[in-house]
């Protein structure tokens, strides 16, 4: 309450002890020493909670500055990194659970930046090859362009789903859906190769025709096209006729590799190699030998048939000279007597020529197949008389089987040894070495004499295998025609095979070589022929 101006405060307890007497205690202090206590109090929880904000406060910093300050740090360099920007780095040196995250943070920003750098070193290259892939396509001398594959796999894929297994065969019962196939292919670009190819301006005039450039024999080559696509073959290749957008046909070597993953289908690219000159120089060499072929034939059906009728009248003049040489024989001079002899071996000398003559002229006609000739036989036979008259064999009876003309072959060692044993060397009986050793599909074969050999560097090696050549004198060694050699030569060309001769020099022997083909591998019995062609003798 308030009295003069001046405030008390008022306290009313009843008396209810020792009894109840109904009186009341009336305290009355002034409000300045009643609330003194109070105030104090106030005052000194003022005071506290000051000090406690104060300290709340720098807990707060604290907190801020070792926790979120590096929170907020790393937030910024996580966003940084989502902006593309990898050169922010981060405080690692930490080693509570925020350095912990932060080098985590670090090393995964240092990953993503050696993986950007790898990235853009690839595409780098990328673009580089893709410069240098267009510059090749566009200034390769072989057409090519790339086609999409997309549209026409799908299409196939839907020819499976529908049961068909066998893609060929449905092609050809409906020819129409080869063309629907086709329309499903998409040419996306075309280098200038195949603008001059199929004679177009620029790729809008290619690409709009290209429905003329198909002709009736490319069907077929599409067909098998669609087909190497369903397969999935590593790569395509086939010939087939195209035309110019002029009309021109040309021949082509189309080819692509088949795309066998998806990505792959989008540009696919087909090259067309023109081969028109090949095939037109082709046409012409065929041509060329089959009017060679004839000619050669008519040529040697008219040798023979001239050599055959030339030894009518040689015989006659044999004949005839011998008769006047002896019904005249006491009524001439020498000097005559001698033209007889002359005009008579003259004769015969032209007989021993047409003779062979019509030899070298069978050799190589058609009609005689090849048969597996026995080698060894056939030098059996032949070996009798150089044995007899002294002479030294070694290998003949290893010698192996051939794949021949038996008539042919008798003929090649027949030579072989008439011309071993007429120059054979007057010092030291003749010696012969037979052998053989394979070549691949052939046998190599040679013998070897001891005979008078041939000059080196001279080139006789050669030479004595051409016609009518002699590297003597026609009187000394026996004489001679000149064409046994030549006949061996043509034997073993036409056989397949080729033929040489090599000499260490004069009076050291000649060695002759030869190649014939091997008949095809069989198994054959013990002793039989075939079971003797693994026995070979040295190659010398």
């Amino acid at each position: 309450m308030e009295v003069g101006g001046q405030r008390y405060a008022l306290e009313i307890a009843p008396v209810d002890e020792p009894a109840p007497l109904g009186w009341q205690v009336i305290n009355i202090v002034p409000a300045t020493i009643y609330h003194a206590p109070l105030e104090e109090g106030n005052r000194e929880t003022l005071w506290l909670i000051l000090v406690s904000v104060a300290l709340m406060a720098g807990i707060m910093a604290l907190v801020a500055r070792h926790i979120l300050r590096p929170l907020d740090t790393l937030t910024c360099s996580v966003q940084a990194v989502a902006r593309g920007d990898y050169s922010r780095r981060l405080d690692t040196t930490r080693a509570d659970e925020i350095g912990d995250l932060a080098r985590a943070v670090d090393a995964l920003t240092q990953q993503l930046d050696s993986s950007r750098a790898t990235l853009e070193r690839r595409l780098t290259d990328i673009s580089a090859a893709e410069a240098r892939f267009e510059t090749l396509f566009e200034s390769a001398e072989i057409a090519i362009w790339n086609e999409d594959f997309t549209d026409l796999a799908g299409r196939l894929e839907i020819l499976r789903h529908q049961g068909v297994v066998d893609l060929r065969a449905h092609l050809r019962q409906t020819p129409e859906l080869v063309w629907e196939l086709l329309a499903c292919v998409r040419v996306r670009h075309v280098n200038r190769a195949s603008l001059r190819l199929f004679g177009a301006r620029d790729e809008a005039e290619i690409l709009s025709g290209l429905a003329r450039i198909v002709t009736p024999e490319t069907h077929g080559v599409l067909i098998n096209k669609f087909c190497a696509v369903w397969a999935r073959e590593s790569v395509f290749q086939s010939e087939t006729v195209l035309r110019t957008l002029g009309g021109e046909r040309r021949v082509v070597l189309l080819s692509f590799p088949v795309p066998q993953t998806a990505e792959g289908l989008a540009a696919v690219p087909v090259s067309f190699l023109d081969v028109t000159p090949i095939r037109k120089a082709e046409d012409r060499l065929r041509r060329n030998t089959l009017e060679l072929e004839r000619s050669n034939s008519d040529l040697e059906s008219f040798a023979y048939a001239s050599a055959h009728d030339l030894r009518e009248p040689l015989r006659n003049i044999t004949s005839y000279t011998t008769l006047l040489s002896r019904r005249l024989a006491d009524r001439l001079e020498p000097e005559e007597q001698e033209f007889f002899h002359y005009v008579h071996q003259g004769a015969l000398r032209m007989d021993d020529l047409v003779c062979d003559l019509l030899e070298f002229s069978r050799i190589g006609r058609p009609g005689r197949p090849l048969e597996p000739v026995d080698l060894a036989d056939v030098t059996e036979r032949l070996l009798r008389a150089p044995i007899e008259a002294g002479a030294e064999t070694e290998g003949a009876a290893s010698l192996p089987v051939v794949l021949g003309i038996p008539a042919d072959l008798e003929k090649l060692y027949t030579n072989l040894l008439g011309n071993a044993l007429k120059y054979r060397s007057p010092d030291r009986p003749l010696r012969l070495t037979f052998g053989a050793v394979p070549e691949g599909s052939f046998w190599r074969l040679w013998l070897r004499d001891n005979g008078i050999g041939l000059q080196p560097g001279q080139g006789y090696e050669e030479r004595i295998f051409r016609l009518f050549q002699r590297l003597h004198g026609r009187a000394e060694y026996g004489g001679g025609t000149g064409i046994g050699l030549a006949i061996c030569r043509k034997v073993v060309e036409h056989h397949g095979g080729r033929m040489w001769v090599e000499s260490p020099g004069l009076d050291q022997g000649t060695t002759f070589f030869f190649t014939l083909p091997a008949p095809p591998p069989r198994v054959g019995p013990p002793g039989s022929v075939f079971g003797r062609m693994e026995l070979l003798p040295k190659d010398p």
